[in-house]
């Protein structure tokens, strides 16, 4: 299991009164599946079934894809929770088609983005 050791940047979904804890890490976004759910307006199974389907293609890449960070729920107790890189998210964006992951996608990438050194 990895270090949960980035920060967190709460994400306003569009359209929505939803926000969604977004973590950075290792120069990448990170969602589970129930979050990757909430932003493109659809169930867990079907991000579930997107991700096996993705996955077939990609299995050699799957370690740097997928993380397990142990997370503390409301109770207390500690949990194992699989995050998903925007690798991922992109990818199962193309699939599920929807304006506010479309936005999403775009403000992962203008956050990840490197400034430009100045001349």
């Amino acid at each position: 299991m990895d270090q949960l050791t980035g920060k967190f940047i709460l994400y306003r979904i569009e359209g929505k009164k939803k926000q969604l804890p977004v973590l950075f890490q290792e120069e990448t976004v990170w969602l589970t599946q129930l979050q990757i759910a909430h932003l493109f307006d659809t169930t867990k199974q079907n991000v579930s079934l997107h991700i096996l389907s993705i996955f077939r293609g990609w299995e050699s890449q799957a370690n740097s894809l997928v993380r397990v960070f142990m997370t503390t729920a409301a109770n207390g107790h500690q949990h194992a929770m699989r995050y998903y890189n925007l690798d991922v998210i992109e990818a199962i964006g193309e699939r599920i088609r929807s304006r506010p992951g479309r936005h999403f996608l775009m403000w992962a990438s203008r956050r990840l983005r490197k400034p430009e050194k100045r001349k």
